[in-house]
């Protein structure tokens, strides 16, 4: 399922001398890469995640908003990005960190769980700004404006395998094709665990 279709694409980027093919292919390769460097999954869809289970059944899946749970699970959406009642994995007894000050610190030592949620964005619900994120990002990888890979890359994908950046190499991966992108989408980059 694509976020933007070409029309949307057309009137956001300004460019209707590509092929659609092309720009739609650009387009799934922009939303990835935007996924990516956002750390979350973007189109709307059901997913299969393992995540990180903080002291009070607490879990941050990557296909945010959440929309729903399986009828027969426990678990239970808290909010448009958290899950609550998640039983770890494992029946091991975890240990927490606790913070000096009594709250609960995020943990390396947290225990995971595997959720399957369905989350994401669908074309009517995605934020004008990632769309425009897309579409420029698109324009960018159909044109060939801006340079493929940038000079201080120490990331990147091809194909199915990729190598995982953090925020200040993926703001510079967004930033080498659209220079100020990452400005722009920074606040939806997903922080949690």
């Amino acid at each position: 399922m694509s976020l933007i279709s070409y029309a949307t694409y057309v009137r956001l980027s300004g460019d209707s001398t590509s092929a659609s093919s092309d720009v739609m292919a650009s387009v799934a390769d922009a939303t990835s890469l935007l996924g990516e460097c956002l750390n979350r999954t973007l189109p709307l869809g059901i997913y299969t995640e393992r995540v990180k289970v903080s002291p009070r059944g607490m879990a941050y899946p990557k296909a945010i908003p959440l929309v729903s749970t399986p009828v027969s699970s426990d678990v239970a959406i808290y909010d448009t990005v958290t899950l609550q009642y998640v039983t770890p994995d494992l029946s091991l007894t975890p240990v927490f960190d606790e913070h000096p000050a009594g709250d609960w610190a995020y943990s390396s030592s947290w225990p995971h769980a595997t959720v399957t949620i369905e989350g994401g964005f669908s074309e009517t619900t995605l934020p004008v700004t990632l769309a425009l994120a897309i579409a420029r990002l698109a324009k960018s990888l159909t044109t060939h404006e801006g340079s493929a890979i940038p000079a201080t890359a120490t990331g990147m994908s091809v194909g199915d395998v990729s190598i995982s950046l953090s925020a200040a190499e993926g703001q510079s991966m967004l930033d080498s094709y659209v220079p100020g992108l990452w400005r722009t989408v920074a606040r939806y980059r997903r922080s949690a665990p």
